[in-house]
């Protein structure tokens, strides 16, 4: 963002006041070169420490990495093994309850039989 030349010069060079219009063109050049020159040194100090900080701690993050990888894989693991036993646990009350109802429908036609005998022999008796 391009800034006004007057206010540039004014705020960084409060003590050398221009003149002219060419004093203040080379204050004005001074300055920004100067400005321009700090920022592209602090690009390069943030890079170098960027690079830095990323030499420092690679190895760290790539032994995090490795460990939520693992985490990650021992949780999958897990929960196939849960979804199998979950599984295998409904399968055996799915034959459970099978097997009641058919002692219920034994059971039922036992009864029934049962009535059925006790009422004839109730109209027999009569």
């Amino acid at each position: 963002m391009k800034e006004d030349m007057t206010a540039l010069v004014l705020r960084h060079i409060p003590e050398r006041v221009p003149r002219t219009k060419a004093e203040l063109a080379d204050i004005y050049l001074t300055e920004s070169n100067k400005i321009e020159t700090d920022r592209m040194k602090s690009r390069d100090r943030k890079r170098d420490d960027d690079e830095v900080v990323k030499s420092r701690y690679d190895s760290l993050i790539a032994d995090k990495e490795a460990q939520l990888t693992e985490l990650q894989n021992e949780i999958e693991k897990l929960r196939h093994e849960k979804f199998v036993q979950l599984l295998y646990a409904s399968l055996e009350e799915e034959c459970r309850n099978q097997e009641l109802a058919d002692r219920r429908k034994v059971l039922d036609m036992w009864f029934e039989s049962m009535r059925n005998r006790i009422e004839k022999e109730q109209e027999n008796s009569k």
